[in-house]
């Protein structure tokens, strides 16, 4: 029993751990609090977990008496299932839209917190399964496939109704506000039946398995390339919202800096070309303030004061930051280079 525990604790945690990384990492040029992103991926892991179970549960008897021709299990499979645990994912990312909103500044940020809600969703759900299956050479097929094989589908499922979310997150209050949001979790609700229907299908059909692949591996690749764009359109904004700030907030050195650096592998660059830590530091600081005075900036500009009354203040406070920082970074280069 403690081996089986073991192994299904280490199947379920490994991978995902390697996933959180790389869903972390692809937020390169504004970081979202720590504290949210860890929100994020516990409402996955363990409410929305919970929620899908009781759920599932209490919709398949009903299923079963109605007798639709399907069975309980083919209900569950096909459509219980991806309902409900679609709307479970969601509602983290819907309380986010709501309370957090300023926190999401575009379909990036939208696709990271989606993507850790399902990262953290697969990984107690894999962790239940793999438990539940007795004989150890089962356990050894099973876990490739649902933690490596299909491990990122459900943070795939869950990124395009937090790409929804951030969408409309720089737009001004409307019937779009929330159309978008429900139509990606429509869409996310049909990526994953879709998935479950191929996969129930491949046993009797071994095609079916290879189309289960290519619809999941597909769409991740998609989602990647929307990254990689999303990537480019934050990059914009960094070069276009301060290039106004120069010289009088940020220095031309800086303002390159800001622009060609992202914050996950800029301290790391700094101490390779042998910076001092309090430099590295400070240049640390100052791209982190630059960055989010000018996705600041942008908001201001999409949603306008009146959206929100903290923002021109909160503008006002980051320029007077990023200054103090330019200032203090030209002064120890100005005598170190004396």
């Amino acid at each position: 029993m403690f081996q089986q525990l073991l192994f299904s604790l280490i199947a379920a945690v490994i991978p995902t751990i390697i996933y959180i990384y790389l869903i972390w990492w692809c937020d390169r040029y504004e970081r979202e609090p720590d504290w949210l992103l860890l929100t994020a991926f516990v409402w996955g892991a363990i409410p929305a977990i919970l929620l899908s179970i009781v759920a599932e549960l209490a919709l398949q008897e009903p299923f079963d008496l109605l007798a639709l021709g399907i069975s309980g299990s083919m209900a569950q499979v096909f459509l219980i299932s991806p309902v409900v645990e679609e709307l479970a994912k969601g509602l983290a990312l819907a309380g986010l839209f709501l309370f957090f909103r300023s926190e999401i500044d575009g379909v990036l940020d939208g696709i990271v917190y989606g993507a850790l809600v399902g990262a953290g969703f697969a990984m107690s759900e894999n962790f239940f399964y793999f438990i539940a299956t007795d004989a150890l050479d089962e356990q050894l097929i099973l876990a490739p496939i649902r933690s490596i094989v299909f491990g990122l589908n459900h943070s795939f499922y869950t990124a395009i109704t937090g790409a929804a979310f951030g969408y409309v997150a720089l737009r001004k209050k409307g019937w779009h506000t929330w159309f978008a949001p429900v139509g990606g979790l429509v869409l996310a609700i049909f990526a994953h039946m879709l998935h479950n229907v191929t996969t129930y299908l491949a046993s009797d059909y071994p095609a079916m398995m290879v189309l289960s692949l290519l619809l999941s591996w597909g769409g991740i690749f998609i989602l990647i390339a929307i990254i990689g764009l999303a990537q480019k359109q934050e990059n914009y904004w960094i070069r276009a919202h301060l290039a106004d700030e120069v010289p009088y907030t940020l220095s031309q050195e800086h303002y390159i800096l800001v622009q060609e650096r992202a914050q996950r592998f800029g301290r790391v660059q700094a101490m390779l070309k042998g910076k001092s830590r309090s430099r590295v530091w400070l240049e640390t600081d100052m791209h982190r303030k630059a960055t989010e005075l000018a996705f600041r900036k942008h908001r201001l500009m999409r949603l306008g004061e009146e959206a929100d009354p903290n923002l021109s203040p909160e503008i006002i406070r980051l320029r007077s930051e990023v200054a103090e920082l330019d200032r203090r970074l030209l002064h120890d280069s100005s005598v170190r280079s004396s």
